[in-house]
């Protein structure tokens, strides 16, 4: 099914589920750093991976935002 919502609302929801993602390897990591630093090593890189695409997703998101601006759809 196509997602028909406008491009900026999925890329909110995107971050947001990045950002959910994040906060569950953290408390993974929380629950079981000290009995496995092999789950810890790789949460770390989970967490990086996803915070890089959160901030892919967010150059984009900042993209429409300052498109629609130019065009006078909104503002401040």
């Amino acid at each position: 099914m196509t997602d028909t919502r406008p491009r900026a609302v999925q890329l909110i929801d995107t971050i947001t589920s990045y950002v959910i993602h994040c906060t569950d390897v953290l408390t993974l990591v929380e629950n079981d750093a000290c009995q496995n630093p092999d789950i810890t090593i790789g949460a770390i890189y989970a967490v990086d991976n996803l915070l890089c695409q959160v901030t892919a997703t967010a150059s984009e998101l900042d993209e429409i935002i300052r498109k629609l601006k130019n065009e006078g759809k909104l503002t401040d």
